[in-house]
Parts: structure tokens; sequence; C-alpha cells
């Protein structure tokens, strides 16, 4: 066998994915080791596939300990999900990690820090025994004192974390989960914090190493953006980077020179490889002095996952080099990835493990292939035949750099394409432009690297030589900000999509593989993957033919924030565009995540802050063809200077009122002529039957504006709605009694904004709906809603999971 690891490391791999789709509890999954394990040991065609079995066996009782409670002072069994104000004692188990923020331009820092913790009380008891990790979230910037190691004492509220805000968004939970956390302890200051007088309060050396190597980094230059990055890709200090930066970085593909990943630990690898090879030591020992060195290099820059991915990948091939085998990069990869995930399955659902051997293993595979062909279709040396003293000289003088160039379009060709489907999947991006600037940035990178390593070498001995270092490095990282900005701001080089089922990256990559290497498969193979494709094309169109008519409207509530998506794009809607920092964090990336690299249509249909802060930035990001309002003269600032950056844009902006239509919507108020004395009048009203069911969307109608819509129903029958979405508005209260008993509906939803800049439902408000009998939903009670339209049924979801059903009523 090639490579005998690898088989291993997928089925477990393998094992892993299924128990996190079925659930099975630790009991069946080791019966199931232990039985394929007995089947493993017949000899013949039943062993092997027995022992792979065995192996996914393993992988799914792996994952099943890691996601079930087994201790009986676990936290998940002692401390129940619901919020509570409650002490923890514990040890800090992670150097803790500062998160600077912008708001209303006012940089806000936060400090994330995990515990390990021991003991718990909550209000009249006292401590209990406790075990588990707690991420908790602080209010500014730690003291020293408050260290890694050091047993402390934290008030706060504890609670389960919060899923996404809105479908395909960062999964916080999720993410927590897969690294063992279940619990998160938010607390209000430093002042929560109390160290447990005796434990360490000495900083480990690593957290005194990173300071000095931020201030060693920052000799002899400016406090400027290059400066502050330097930090950030030397030693993997986010805090450096700013927030539109790394927004630039993530489009022009060049993201990944800011995480001590495979680049970092590989170009230093090679720099302490060749130092040791200079010294005269043969390859066997500069192997050996260089894992520790290494090793050095991930616990100076605070034991980061991926840092430690590299470094244990490396330490694999540097084993092979001491045993003196030829190294085997995909049965390396096997080896790293058993060793990653037999102690923590979780990593198999992080990003950065999927993107760090998702990349590896393409180069490992396409690099050789690409090169070749590369270099055999520009006919580079032909005539393999030829002595090399026939060649012109000017070919024997370019075989070298043209190699180079090769390989290094190869391997950039090869990242790309093993990072495509996890960069779909994961941040809805497709970067074609990525080709490009990696060309240009990593080579960049290299250079600042080498700089900065040299600088941190000669800081102590030389400071002057040190500054000369950091104003190399500064430069190279100057001329990689500008032209990753160029690249993000090529037309075509970005765009935002929706990613699909994981399913379909299957074939994508057989298909990749079978075109790089220029191979058909024997005609029994080629029927089995043309039966395949057949199978899949059919799930395809079944999945079309379901999935086309589904209509959806998802209530984003932060921000209270609308996003009506029919099939097609004609009638595509936003309504409302959220706050400015809602609309940044929820309203954007879930338009991204849907794919939306433009709004056809913008609906403004309450004009204040909590609903339209971000107007600016959205018209900027999305540039809508048409803006729908309902009346100029509104003194909003955000109202007004959006709709005079509309102007400047050259974007279409539509005065509607009562009898108008929006994209399919009618638009029931304000009628025409109507004064309007506050934004509660203005508010937009618009109705819309889909699949025979008829929706009311009310934004946040005051009270007039109620009473008008009342008394104009009363001439026209026919206001009866199956679905009825009404926001809070600041005078008065939701949906009035006489306007309810008009509607009629069978789904009420109550949309409102968190304080300080909304406020949310009063208790009383509350009981009178639900006294009215009809089930009713708010948004302030977590995560997104989305109505899903279909032709037999309205179904109301939050966080993927149903809450209500509403069947379509026969014709009468």
């Amino acid at each position: 066998m090639n490579h005998p690891l690898l088989p291993p490391a997928l089925a477990f791999a393998g094992g892993i994915l299924a128990d996190d789709w079925l659930g099975r509890p630790p009991g069946a999954w080791l019966i199931a080791a232990g039985a394929l394990l007995v089947v493993a040991v017949f000899p013949g065609r039943v062993g092997i596939p027995g022992l792979w079995m065995g192996w996914a066996a393993a992988g799914g009782l792996a994952h099943a300990l890691h996601a079930t409670p087994v201790s009986p002072t676990d936290l998940r069994r002692i401390v129940p999900p619901a919020p509570q104000l409650v002490e923890l004692r514990g040890v800090i188990g992670a150097t803790p990690a500062l998160r600077l923020q912008e708001r209303r331009g006012i940089p806000v820092g936060r400090t994330l820090v995990r515990i390990e913790t021991c003991a718990w009380k909550k209000s009249g008891t006292g401590w209990m025994p406790v075990s588990g990790p707690v991420m908790t979230t602080t209010r500014g910037v730690f003291p020293a004192a408050l260290c890694r190691g050091r047993q402390v004492t934290v008030t706060g509220v504890l609670r389960e974390p919060s899923g996404p805000a809105a479908p395909g968004l960062f999964d916080y939970r999720r993410h927590l989960r897969n690294q063992g956390v279940w619990r998160v302890l938010e607390t209000s200051g430093v002042e929560d914090w109390t160290p447990v007088p005796g434990s360490p309060d000495h900083p480990p050396w690593s957290d005194r190493f990173l300071p000095w190597a931020r201030a060693a980094l920052a000799k002899g230059l400016p406090d400027d953006e290059a400066a502050r990055l330097l930090p950030a890709m030397m030693l993997g200090w986010r805090t450096g980077i700013p927030g539109d930066l790394d927004t630039t970085f993530l489009e022009a593909g060049t993201r990944h020179v800011f995480a001590i990943s495979g680049l970092h630990i590989g170009l230093l690898a090679a720099l302490l490889l060749g130092l040791l090879r200079v010294a005269g030591l043969p390859r066997p020992a500069s192997a050996v002095a260089l894992m520790p060195l290494l090793w050095f290099y991930v616990a100076a820059t605070g034991w980061q996952a991926s840092s430690m991915r590299a470094a244990l990948l490396m330490s694999v091939i540097a084993g092979t080099w001491v045993l003196n085998r030829p190294a085997d990069l995909l049965n390396s990869l096997g080896l790293a990835a058993l060793v990653i995930l037999v102690p923590s399955p979780g990593q198999l659902f992080q990003a950065g493990f999927q993107l760090s051997f998702g990349v590896v293993t393409s180069l490992a595979v396409l690099v050789p292939a690409l090169e070749s062909r590369l270099l055999r279709s520009l006919r580079w040396n032909a005539d393999p035949f030829l002595p090399d003293a026939l060649r012109p000289r000017w070919q024997q003088w370019l075989d070298a750099p043209f190699r180079r160039l090769a390989t290094s379009v190869a391997t950039v060709v090869a990242a790309f394409l093993g990072a495509l489907p996890f960069t779909v999947q994961h941040f809805h991006l497709l970067t074609p432009v990525a080709l490009l600037a990696n060309l240009c940035v990593v080579p960049l990178a290299g250079l600042a690297l080498a700089a900065c390593a040299a600088s941190l070498l000669v800081s102590p001995l030389w400071p002057g030589l040190a500054a000369v270092f950091n104003a190399s490095a500064w430069l190279w990282m100057h001329s990689m900000v500008r032209l990753s900005e160029a690249f993000a701001a090529l037309p075509g080089g970005v765009w935002h999509v929706a990613a699909p089922s994981w399913v379909w990256w299957l074939p994508y990559a057989l298909v990749l593989i079978a075109l790089v290497q220029g191979r058909w498969p024997s005609p029994g193979r080629a029927r089995t993957l043309l039966l395949a494709g057949a199978a899949l094309a059919t799930i395809a169109g079944v999945l079309f033919v379901v999935r086309a008519p589904i209509t959806r409207l998802t209530c984003l509530a932060a921000g209270e924030a609308f996003v009506f998506d029919a099939p097609g794009r004609s009638e595509d809607l936003v309504i409302n565009t959220g706050s400015v920092g809602a609309g940044a964090s929820v309203v954007t990336p879930f338009l991204y995540a849907q794919g939306w690299n433009s709004a056809p249509l913008l609906a403004i249909g309450q004009a204040d802050a909590a609903r339209i802060g971000d107007l600016p930035g959205f018209l900027r990001r999305f540039q809508p063809r048409t803006i729908a309002i309902t009346d100029r003269r509104l003194r909003s600032p955000a109202y007004r200077s959006g709709l005079a950056l509309a102007d400047s844009l050259g974007l279409a902006i539509r005065n509607v009122r009562a009898g108008d239509r929006v994209a399919g919507w009618t638009v029931l108020a304000p009628a025409a002529g109507e004064p309007l004395r506050s934004a509660d009048d203005a508010s937009l009203v618009l109705a819309r039957r889909i699949h025979g069911q008829q929706i009311l969307l009310m934004s946040h109608a005051g009270r007039s504006a109620q009473r008008a819509l009342l008394e104009r129903s009363r001439g026209s029958p026919g206001l009866e709605s199956d679905v009825v979405i009404a926001g809070l508005p600041r005078e008065g209260e939701p949906l009035m009694p006489e306007l309810l008993e008009a509607l009629r509906p069978r789904l009420v939803i109550v949309t409102s904004s968190a304080p300080p800049i909304g406020r949310r439902v009063r208790p009383e408000v509350r009981t009178r709906l639900t006294a009215f009998g009809v089930p009713t939903h708010y948004a302030e009670d977590g995560g997104a809603l989305v109505l899903e339209f279909g032709p037999r049924a309205v179904v109301l979801k939050r966080d993927g999971r149903p809450l209500h059903r509403l069947p379509r009523l026969p014709a009468s």
C-alpha cells in the first residue's frame, strides 16, 4: 500500500461525520468498534475493510465521548443552559485574547478568556464541584496579573452560547462545541475577576515574549497600518488587524498570510534548516534540531491551533528525515490528522483544519501534474534526449527561473483549487482574483516574514540592525496591503455565493483530479461514474423541483430588517437595512451568504436609527436599483444622509403610497394625501398573497396609522390575513384590539430592537396577544425568524428548527 496511514485517517474522519449526523451514544459505537475489530482479524478480503470500518467506529466513539457528558461533575449535567448569575472558580487555561471593534468610530475592546472550572455557586448556595471549560467575555483590557495559569474567581451571567444570528452566518455555538466548550460567561469588566490568593501571578514566558516581540518589531517604524500588521503576520496577533483591512485581505484571497500556518512554519523551517546545513550538520541531525525550534515558535506565539497543525505536519516530515525514509506527504497528512482528531474530534469541523488539510492535499496531488503539464504545454526543453551542450545558451540560463515560475504557478493554482470548497462553504466567497493576488503577495509575505525573523534574532544584540530589518519588512507589508486592495477592487474578481451542499463537492474533486492527470478510467469504472453522475443529476432535478416554488421571508431580529427572497431575482426585496452595528454584522453578511452581490430593490419601512442606521453603508455595498420611500421630508439623520448618498450615486428613489406596487407587494399605507405627523405614521404597510396565503407586513405602524388602516378596510373588505408581522411603534402598542379582530390572523410575529437603540415588548402586550388565542412569536426571543411559503403550507423556522406550521386553507 502506497499510503498506509491515509485510509485509517479517512475512516476515522468518516466515523466522526457519522456520529455528528446520527448522534449515537458512546456504548453503541464501542460495541460496533469491538465487533469490527474481531472481523478484521480474519485474513483475506474481509480483514482490511473490517479494519477500516473499525477505524470508522473508533472515530464515531471519539466524537460521541466528546459530545456526551460522562463525568458526574460535568458542567452540562449540573448547570442548566438558561442564563443565570453565578460565580465560577477555575484556572485561566489560555492567554487572554483582546479583540477590538469600532462602534460609531470609537474602538471598543473585549477580552476572550478560557477558564478550566473547578467549582461554582449561585446566590444562596455554597461552592459546589464542577468541571469543564467556559469561554468568558469581558469588556476592556486584562491586566498582566490575570495571566495563563492563574486561579481566579469570576462573577457573571452563565449561559449557553448563541447560535447564528441568521441562516448561513457564523455559528459561535457550534464553533465552541467543536473545542469542547459548552457554556459562556459574560462579565461586565475586570472588576468581576478576583485572583485566588497563593496562585501563581507571574505570566509564563510566552506571554512575556509576545509584548517584547511586538515592541521589537515596532522599532524605527511609524505607527501606521503596515507597522501594526507586522506582529499580526509574524506572531498571529489578530488585534492588530483593522476590520476593513481584514475584509480586504479576505476578498483578495490573501488573508491566510496572517494566520500562523503552513506558510509561516514552512518558511521558518526552510530558514532554520538552511542555517543548520550551512553549520555542517547532516540532514538527520538538522531534522532533530529543527523540531524543538519549530515548537518553540508555536509556544511563543500562544499555541494557536493553525500553528500547531502546521508544526505537527512539519515534525512528521522531519521524522522521515531522521529515519532516512522517503517523505510521503499524503501519508504524513494521514498521521497528522489522526494525531489531531483522536484527542480532539471536533477539530474536523473547524474551518482552519479543513483549509489546512484540503490545501496541503491539493498541493500533494495536483502540483506535480500541473507543473509537468505546464512545462509540456509551453514545450520547454521538449526533447529529453538532447544534451544540454547542444541547447541554446539562453535556454540553459532560463531553465531554473522558468521552472521556478512553473512551480509557483502550479502551487498557487493547486492551493486555490484545494481551498475553493472550504472558502465557499465557510466564507461564501468565490475569489478568482486570488490566483493573481497570491502570485504577487505570497513572495512578498515570505520576504516580510524573513525580515521579521531576522529582526527578532538580532534585536537583543544589535537594535540598529533590527530597525533596518523592520524597515525592510514594513516596505514588503506596505506593498502587500496596496496590492491586496488593488486586487480586491478589480471588477469581477470577488463574488459572494451561496454555499451548496457538501455532497456536490465530491464530483468536483473527482473531475478535477481526472482532468489534471489526464486519465480516463477503465470501461467498468467509467460506467460506474456515469451512473453516479446520472443519480446526482436526478437528485439535483428533484431538489430543484421541490425547492423552486419555496419563497422565503427572513426577519433579522437585530435591527428589524426583512429580506424577501422569491424564485428568481426580479421580485427580491430588502425592507430596512438594520442599525449601524446590525447592518454590518448581520444584514450584510446574511445577504452575502445568500449569494447577493447587489440588491434589486430596497424599501424603507421605518425611518429611524434602529431600522435604517446602516442605510449609507448598505447603499455603498449593494447599490439597489430602486429605493421605495413614503416621505422624503422625514428628519432622521441616517435617512437624510442615505438619500443624499443615493442621489450622488444616481440611484432611483420612488415615493410610494397606498395602491402602489413594490416588487409584487401591494402598498396599503400610508394613503395619498394623508398627513404624516410622525415616523410611525409614515411606516410602510405591505400585503401580498403567496401560494394562497395572505401576508401583511405592518412595519411599525403607530396608533393613528392603525386606525386609518382600519377605517379604510371597512369600506373595502378583504383585510383578513393569514400571517401578520407587526413592529413595535414608538407610541402605543402593536396590533390594537380592533385591528386584530379585523385582520383575523392565524399567525402573528412581533418584531422589536434591543436597547439602547430600541425597546422590548412589554409583558402586558404579550399577555394581551396571548389572550387573543393566535400563535404569536417574537423576534427579540433570539435568532432570525424565517417564513417559508410552500404550495401546501407556511412553515416558521428559527435556527433551522420548525416553530409553527400553518397549513393552507382549502379554497372556499
